[in-house]
């Protein structure tokens, strides 16, 4: 089993608290993130070989969790520091400035 419905669950409860606030007026920074060779994502053999196996399906990369954490980062200070335009949808909060790894373009690249 990959991920366990409780995960689910809170990813869904974490993206609809995100919209929630957005829609009063909070500044929200959620954007996509990348996959990560993680310890907790590679402790299951399949999602390393999934991960170790993206660079075979260009554009997709998996990135190393300090690459990662700085490219959040950055993303996060990003946001913070400049006003936030209004969402297209409430949906585009976590599409705006995502960091997909390539998996997004993969059928059109």
């Amino acid at each position: 089993v990959l991920q366990r419905p409780n995960y689910a669950l809170a990813q869904h409860m974490r993206q609809w608290r995100a919209m929630l606030l957005t829609s009063q007026g909070f500044k929200v920074s959620t954007p996509m993130a990348p996959p990560a060779r993680t310890v907790s994502v590679c402790h299951n053999k399949t999602m390393e070989a999934a991960l170790n196996g993206m660079a075979y399906f260009r554009p997709c990369e998996a990135a190393d969790p300090n690459t990662a954490q700085a490219g959040l980062l950055a993303i996060l200070a990003a946001d913070l520091a400049a006003p936030l335009p209004a969402p297209a949808s409430p949906f585009h909060i976590f599409a705006r400035r995502a960091w997909h790894g390539g998996c997004w373009r993969c059928p059109w690249d």
